[in-house]
């Protein structure tokens, strides 16, 4: 049976439970994890999910701004790629005649389908092996495909890895989730608990995972190193009420609490537990720094909604730049871990960003005054390099390459000296943290946890800028939509300040 949706459960967004893929033009349902026939949306809804028809109505306008193929043409599709993304995966079985390409699901039917067709009855492993496969729809149009010129050793590994999550990963029929929702049968999870940590293997985990090849260790491997590691646990359990908050406006205010709550129990648990990095213990803390960065940046956020801003620069600024100094003497083995997509990303980045945005870098040059001191126009200058090197990746990000990565390029790789700055607000770093601004807003505009984060930095800092150095951000504040603090910023800026800088 598909999966129900439990009425203690709060709807997902539409376009998290119905997702578009372009490329064969269908809706999946990533609850049920197969195909919607176009005319039967609606009623999957109703009848799958319980939902009512006010409930439906965003889903099926969601579903309306697609263009889809018709079930009869998609069921022709041979992908070229293997497996689709957010269907299922299953066991099952293709026929070892010549030119034959029969695939089922279980021994019974390939045994009937080589008496039908081949004459005799089949042989187990002679004339059948297993395979992995998929299907897009259900019902009569269930048609299974699979890799097309899969070896049998290639097939025989998926087939070992989909047993071992599904031996690992049960899950109750009932419910609507993913594989590894079985947190709450565990005993170490209360209701609430629970309930969170469903949402966040069911809907949390797609919005963390930016590429197609970080979806496994966000959907599989994450949630299982949260049962071994309950600071990562509790920093997932923040992670979901942030998420529910951002989807659920109306319960904000409960969400907000609880994700402080599991927050402030991560950090402590974390550092008792983890004096130092290891091998063993690698995996679970980098994805914890992972986490934890999009709970602040989140966190941060809801103060601002709240009122609840001072004027004073976000924590996490600060965090972030010790995320990657722990992780010196495990770097290599982290390369060959289950976690190996994230040091990739870094690797990627840093890869790509070894020349500096050079009509930026001639601007920021331009701005140290004469009377700063020989030290701060040095970490200035250094700084400046490495924020240019970080804008220059923009037109070449990789798809790889996550958001996160780009937010902590250029705390991480600033020195203490410039860091320092900070403390008395120098207006050096204040100019160079404004445009930092501007990474952060084309990065995280459309990310729910870091959403609002540029435009509230922004603002602490434009109210901390003395005039006279204001023309200085006009370009960072045109950028994040906030209002200009002079109106005549051209006359003294220069030209490659006010024009060039576009161009990035």
């Amino acid at each position: 049976m598909p999966a129900t949706l439990p009425s203690t459960t709060l709807l997902p967004p539409p376009e998290t439970l119905l997702q578009y893929l372009s490329s064969y033009k269908v809706i999946i349902c990533t609850s049920c994890k197969y195909a919607i026939r176009p005319k039967a949306i609606a009623r999957h809804l109703k009848e799958i999910h319980r939902m009512k028809r006010s409930e439906r109505d965003p889903f099926t306008q969601h579903v309306e701004r697609f263009e889809l193929a018709e079930q009869e043409t998609v069921i022709q599709y041979e992908p070229n790629k293997f497996p689709v993304p957010l269907l299922a995966v299953q066991n099952g079985l293709r026929c070892r005649s010549k030119d034959c390409r029969y695939l089922c699901a279980t021994e019974k039917r390939m045994r009937h389908h080589w008496l039908s067709v081949h004459g005799r009855q089949g042989l187990e492993t002679f004339d059948w092996q297993t395979a992995p496969i998929q299907t897009f729809f259900q019902g009569n149009l269930l048609r299974y495909f699979t890799a097309l010129g899969m070896s049998e050793e290639t097939a025989a590994r998926l087939t070992h890895q989909n047993e071992t999550h599904r031996s690992t990963n049960q899950y109750p029929k009932s419910s609507l989730s993913s594989p590894l929702t079985s947190v709450a049968s565990s005993g170490t999870l209360n209701e609430a608990e629970s309930l969170l940590m469903q949402h966040f293997t069911t809907y949390t985990w797609l919005s963390l995972a930016e590429s197609e090849n970080m979806r496994e260790m966000w959907r599989v491997t994450v949630p299982q190193l949260a049962y071994q590691y309950k600071y990562l646990m509790y920093a997932l359990l923040a992670c979901s009420a942030l998420h529910m908050a951002h989807i659920h406006p109306e319960r904000r205010s409960e969400l907000v609490i609880q994700a402080r709550t599991y927050q402030d129990r991560a950090i402590p648990a974390f550092f008792n537990a983890v004096p130092s990095v290891d091998s063993e213990t690698c995996d679970a803390v980098l994805i914890f720094v992972r986490v934890v960065g999009s709970v602040a940046f989140s966190l941060e956020e809801s103060a601002s909604t709240e009122n609840e801003i001072e004027d004073t620069l976000p924590s996490w600024l600060f965090f972030v730049r010790s995320g990657c100094t722990m992780f010196c003497d495990v770097w290599d083995r982290m390369g060959t871990g289950p976690v190996r997509c994230l040091t990739e990303s870094w690797e990627l980045l840093v890869d790509k960003s070894q020349s500096p945005h050079q009509p930026l870098l001639d601007f920021l040059l331009t701005i140290p005054a004469n009377d700063w001191p020989e030290t701060v126009r040095t970490a200035y200058n250094d700084s400046a390099l490495v924020l240019a090197r970080n804008f220059s990746c923009l037109s070449t990000l990789d798809e790889r390459i996550t958001k996160l990565d780009v937010i902590r390029f250029w705390p991480i790789k600033n020195a203490t000296e410039f860091v320092d700055l900070f403390d008395t607000w120098h207006p050096g770093a204040l100019i160079l943290l404004a445009h930092y601004c501007i990474l952060f807003h084309r990065v995280g505009a459309k990310t729910w946890y870091m959403k609002n984060t540029a435009a509230s930095m922004l603002s602490v800092i434009a109210r901390r800028l003395d005039v006279s150095w204001n023309r200085y951000i006009e370009w960072p504040l045109k950028e994040v939509g906030l209002p200009p603090t002079i109106r005549d910023v051209h006359q003294d800026l220069p030209i490659v300040g006010s024009l060039a800088l576009c161009q990035c």
